[in-house]
């Protein structure tokens, strides 16, 4: 049963493996993940620097959700988030693995928001549950069920940005319902990370239609 359910995806797969899943710009490097890969441009150059090849049976690649380049002080890294809940992350400089973790389960990774300042990293899995990872130790430092990071909705999209009127950090939360959520990040004195509700906004989209993206320039 097993193997006819592994030859069945593989054919369902046989169509997406050129198909670009996501797109990413990180400065003057651009990503791009398809099925089973990632590949990383220099814009400067106009050339392929690496292709990241993902975890997992290469006969039956997993998807990739989202794609983060980071820049911290353990260097250049590339974190992939994949159907398979699972978060693979490469060193962009040498193109090499340098981790492959679950994020406490098998739910597909919807998005990923980096904050450089913090080190740290919010993952969404499932539209259900965020988990906070520490970027220097791949450790999770927190794990927040989503209708208590939106105040009642699961979530449809997250992402990270840092104002400078004040200096803060949010991260920026779009419920299935519509509505919107702004959370203060901060790291305590202690090392752990604080997610503060800042703001809440009811019903931002038409008619409560769920919000799919959410970026910041």
């Amino acid at each position: 049963a097993q193997a006819s359910a592994g030859a069945s995806k593989r054919r369902g797969l046989r169509g997406l493996v050129d198909s670009i899943t996501v797109l990413k710009l990180s400065g003057g490097a651009l990503y791009a993940g398809s099925v089973g890969r990632c590949m990383h441009w220099d814009l400067s150059e106009q050339g392929l620097k690496h292709e990241f090849r993902l975890p997992g049976d290469c006969a039956i690649p997993t998807t990739l959700v989202d794609v983060h380049g980071l820049v911290d002080a353990v260097g250049v890294q590339l974190w992939v988030g994949m159907d398979s809940g699972s978060i693979a992350v490469f060193d962009v400089r040498s193109g090499v693995m340098v981790r492959d973790f679950s994020c406490h389960g098998s739910e597909t990774l919807v998005s990923l928001a980096h904050f450089p300042g913090d080190s740290a990293v919010f993952a969404l899995s499932a539209h259900r549950r965020v988990s906070v990872w520490d970027v220097g130790t791949f450790e999770c430092a927190h794990k927040y069920p989503a209708e208590l990071m939106t105040c009642g909705a699961d979530l449809s999209a997250m992402t990270a940005l840092r104002v400078t009127d004040p200096d803060v950090s949010l991260l920026m939360l779009a419920g299935i319902d519509g509505s919107l959520c702004a959370r203060r990040v901060g790291r305590r004195a202690d090392g752990k990370m604080n997610c503060v509700l800042a703001a809440f906004f009811d019903c931002v989209s038409a008619n409560g239609a769920p919000i799919t993206y959410l970026t910041y320039h």
